[in-house]
């Protein structure tokens, strides 16, 4: 029978060693937002997990801090000249899309389809400005600009664009596109940096391609800088974004994940070791927590296809939960080797408490919490079958005379402990009524605990980002129609509202699709405003009857008009290859029930006002896409839903102890360990970070099946001294191993693990010394 078992163990291990060979690891952190529920939240899932933003990278190379002084002329000549070079190594790189540095200059290109399809483009095609009136203004204008400080640069546009429809179009272009700053390039507000945007051909999700394009970048930015001037401190190379940020939690994940396991298990091993003194028992506890993590990886793997760095991470969790179950094993049995009668019922019961909490987890709405749920379930349930039937005939006689000091102590702190009855009672009760007072208040539903950046590179971000005047991607307008053209349509709609918020100072400006791609009918009206060859000819003359202008001047204006009357609708083929093509590509979406455009906002944007005078515009199809506002009402809506299921689950643990036990006294003893668990570690977690997030919330579940298990060994202890004082010595034992892993945790760069592992820290403390002083006399 012992053969068979080895057998189906070896089978186990085989099988999930296969797939987690096969499966691969993201760090996606839109895994840890709830399911989107309807089209709107998909689309802003998309965006979070793969949209343009993911994909933008800002550069900077900054000069060493100076203090207040400006820097001097040499330096910002010699930052200009690095600008274009690493612009230049960087645009002819097939792992970028486009790169920018503000020179419009180097975008000729986009340039020449501008001008080529300009009379369909601009905003300024009106029957109006092709009037004779219209194109006597025109003229006036024309040679105002040809003797202002730009008038080189008109004079190669004035004989085929006199009405200046090209400038027009740069002027309500992307900031991609604008020049801005000394030298033609952007340069930070302090202009100490030199500054490139660019988007990076991996999409989002496409970790390793980001960071591939992350290190190239670095290292032409290093042989550009092999040539710097002597005389001019060394610039240091800096980034943001959004892909940046989510190269910076993909290798925090992996950090933790081997250098948190690593040190969880020596403190662990260390701590065994010495009190139980036997290496033997250290190395058969491998064999459920390396089974047990091992299949709930596979698990993961199968059901997901992938097994997220968060739950790579999460899997030294599972050491201290896994080998609890090999401690009670081990130290519960007697000199012969042999358990009490009831200890298999109560371990197994221990696992199903254990399994309550984590099933929270897998039914919480979040797909990583419930890949978290799913391969601990899995994996605490290999390890109580492999602690159940493989290591009872391995385990070595325990060493009594190592512990036996150990638990006498342990004896007369539970008989002090039970003296502090009232006062945790009490403790409880006070802590009870600072969340209730706090309510509401007391959750923070944002961003913050999905992401490894720090406050000085969010900071960053956001001023590189108004130094070059660029949107901040994180409000926009999403624009739905039944196909391409009808979004269009419907965004060139909703620009007379936005060119309103822009006058009232509510934003800096945005950047529309629809400006470099309008819609059919658009473009059909600007083509009717054209008029006829001759028509214009004669306008045109007329126009000039007051003006040092001569019309003869102007024929490659009448052909380039005569030829945009009758030429196709621009369409985004137009600009195939190119930066704007890139752009629109980000902003332009099409799916199964349609297409839609995305609007960005520049500046900063207070999106409930905005929200606001849009639903009172009534613009269909239009709606404000808040990817911070938007995900904290989405957090919130679920973590309310975490809360009944949190609730759900802390009483479906006490139905399964109360089934089990029928003993009145033990069933308050546990009640009472479970109550003030849960309320003294919200409490002092609200005391200590201020707020709760909804992974303390899930987290306070692993708590209450944790302090479950002591309180269900500690209020079934046998009237033998001896017995007692072992079950005693091995919960003590779980609950410092519990502890030494989730405190570990804490130290964690990820957010995520940091809540999780603080909160199971002061709660496995917090159980194990209320799990003593409430047990029965």
């Amino acid at each position: 029978m012992r053969r068979g078992f080895w057998l189906l163990w070896l089978l186990v291990v085989v099988l999930s060693a296969l797939q987690v060979t096969r499966t691969g690891v993201v760090t996606d952190a839109t895994s840890f937002l709830p399911g989107p529920a309807n089209a709107e939240q998909r689309l802003m899932a998309g965006q979070l997990r793969d949209g343009i933003s993911t994909r933008i990278l800002i550069v900077g190379l900054r000069l060493p801090a100076a203090g207040a002084s400006p820097p001097k002329t040499a330096e910002r000549e010699a930052l200009a000249a690095a600008s274009h070079a690493l612009r230049d190594l960087l645009a002819a790189n097939s792992a970028f899309a486009w790169v920018s540095n503000g020179d419009v200059s180097r975008h000729e290109a986009e340039r020449e389809r501008l001008f080529s399809a300009r009379y369909l483009l601009s905003p300024g095609v009106t029957p109006q400005a092709f009037s004779a009136d219209g194109l006597a203004e025109a003229m006036r204008r024309l040679e105002g600009e040809l003797v202002s400080f730009r008038g080189g640069a008109i004079k190669s546009l004035a004989a085929a664009d006199p009405t200046l429809e090209s400038l027009q179009l740069l002027e309500h272009g992307s900031a991609q596109f604008k020049t801005r700053g000394d030298a033609d390039v952007w340069f930070s507000a302090d202009g100490r940096a030199v500054l490139l945007m660019l988007e990076t051909a991996a999409r989002g999700h496409d970790i390793d391609g980001v960071r591939d394009a992350i290190g190239v970048v670095r290292g032409s930015a290093q042989a550009v800088l092999k040539d710097w001037p002597a005389t001019v401190p060394i610039p240091a190379i800096e980034f943001a974004g959004a892909g940046h940020f989510n190269v910076l939690s993909h290798d925090a994940i992996g950090r933790d994940a081997g250098m948190l396991s690593m040190i969880a298990t020596v403190l662990v091993c260390s701590l065994l070791l010495w009190v139980l003194r036997s290496p033997r028992f250290l190395l058969l506890a491998i064999i459920p927590v390396g089974t047990g993590t091992l299949a709930g990886f596979a698990a993961a793997g199968l059901v997901n296809g992938s097994i997220h760095g968060i739950t790579l991470a999460f899997g030294i969790t599972l050491l201290g939960e896994a080998v609890d179950y090999a401690i009670y094993s081990f130290v519960q049995r007697d000199g012969d080797g042999r358990h009490a009668s009831t200890f298999w019922a109560t371990l197994w019961l221990a696992v199903a408490t254990s399994l309550i909490g984590f099933a929270a987890m897998f039914f919480s709405g979040f797909q990583g919490l419930q890949q978290l749920g799913l391969f601990s379930i899995v994996g605490l349930v290999v390890a109580g079958a492999c602690t159940r039937w493989l290591l009872p005939e391995l385990l070595p006689a325990p060493r009594r005379d190592a512990s036996r000091r150990v638990e006498a102590g342990l004896a007369r702190v539970t008989r002090v402990l039970r003296g502090f009855r009232w006062p945790l009672l009490l403790l409880a009760v006070a802590m009870a009524a600072l969340i209730a007072a706090r309510g509401e208040s007391m959750w923070r539903d944002n961003l913050d605990a999905l992401s490894a950046s720090s406050a000085q590179d969010t900071a960053r971000d956001l001023q590189w980002r108004d130094d070059i005047g660029a949107a901040e991607l994180r409000s926009m307008l999403a624009v739905r129609g039944a196909d391409v053209d009808q979004a269009l349509l419907r965004a060139e709609a909703a620009a007379a509202t936005l060119d309103r918020l822009v006058r009232e100072g509510e934003m800096r400006g945005y950047d529309s699709p629809a400006q470099l791609l309008p819609s059919r009918a658009v473009q059909r009206a600007r083509q009717a405003a054209l008029p006829e060859p001759e028509a214009l000819r004669a306008r045109l003359g007329k126009a000039l009857e007051e003006s040092r202008l001569r019309a003869t001047a102007f024929e490659a204006f009448l052909a380039d008009v005569a030829a945009a009357r009758n030429r196709p609708p621009i369409e985004r083929s137009h600009y195939a290859g190119t930066l704007i093509g890139s752009w629109l590509a980000g902003q332009v979406i099409e799916s199964e029930d349609g297409a839609t455009v995305l609007i960005l906002l520049r500046g900063p944007v207070p999106g409930h006002r905005i929200g606001a005078k849009l639903r009172q515009a009534n613009l269909p199809g239009v709606s404000l896409l808040d990817l911070q506002g938007d995900v904290e009402a989405l957090v919130a809506d679920y973590r309310r839903q975490t809360l009944h299921t949190a609730l759900l689950g802390a009483v479906g643990i006490f139905l399964v102890i109360a089934l089990q036990l029928r003993d009145r006294r033990a069933l308050g003893a546990m009640l009472a360990t479970l109550v003030a668990t849960v309320s003294i570690t919200a409490g002092a977690l609200l005391l200590l970070a201020g707020s709760l997030t909804v992974f303390n919330l899930v987290a306070l579940l692993l708590v209450a099946g944790v302090a479950s298990n002591y309180a269900l060994f500690f209020a079934t202890l046998s009237p033998d001294a001896a017995e007692r004082q072992r079950t005693s010595l091995s919960v003590l034992l779980a609950g410092a191993s519990t502890f030494i892993v989730f405190a570990v945790l804490v130290a964690s760069t990820t957010p995520v693990l940091a809540m999780i592992g603080s909160t199971v820290a002061i709660g496995a403390a917090v159980g194990l010394i209320c799990s003593m002083a409430f047990s029965p006399r």
